[in-house]
């Protein structure tokens, strides 16, 4: 089973990734539950309107690769963001080719997850500065904005969509 919380930076994820592997952990003590914490935050390059092509294709690439990893060695993953993620910000850092790449492999890897939970800035407002989140609460919400509408093009050809992707 794999879990993801998405959203724009400062909503809340990571605490939501912990709390929901600690409740899991108390459920199902005899299952293996990994968490895959934001890749972003060790990426070599530069982050948040400063983002560079390289950073991005790193931040995908990583979060795909070490997805991959955890799948394949635990019973429950729960992820701290999903690769659709990285489309909305190399979006709005204006990286259409990449995108236009990308999307083929993110629709398909979007069939993994079998929960996301959305997390929306207005209900969930975590953000502070910690040096890495970029305070800007317009770009907050384009790169909301844009997620919410790349999970509605790449989830057309998912079935149960409606169980799958819940907005908190």
């Amino acid at each position: 089973m794999k879990i993801a919380f998405t959203g724009s930076h400062g909503c809340g994820k990571t605490t939501a990734v912990y709390n929901t592997a600690y409740e899991y952990k108390l459920k199902n003590n005899s299952r293996t539950i990994n968490l895959l914490t934001e890749v972003a935050r060790y990426s070599p390059f530069p982050l948040n309107k400063n983002t560079t092509l390289e950073s991005e294709q790193w931040i995908y690439y990583k979060q795909l690769v070490r997805e991959l990893e955890e799948e394949s060695i635990c019973d429950i993953l729960i992820c701290d963001r999903t690769i659709v993620d990285v489309l909305a910000y190399s979006k709005v850092a204006g990286f259409d080719k990449l995108v236009e790449v990308l999307i083929p492999i993110s629709e398909y890897h979007l069939k993994t997850y079998d929960e996301i939970y959305f997390l929306s800035i207005e209900n969930n407002n975590y953000h502070f500065a910690d040096g890495i989140r970029d305070l800007d609460l317009d770009f907050r919400k384009k790169i909301e904005d844009v997620l919410l509408d790349f999970y509605k093009i790449l989830s057309k050809n998912i079935t149960d969509w409606d169980r799958r992707f819940i907005i908190k």
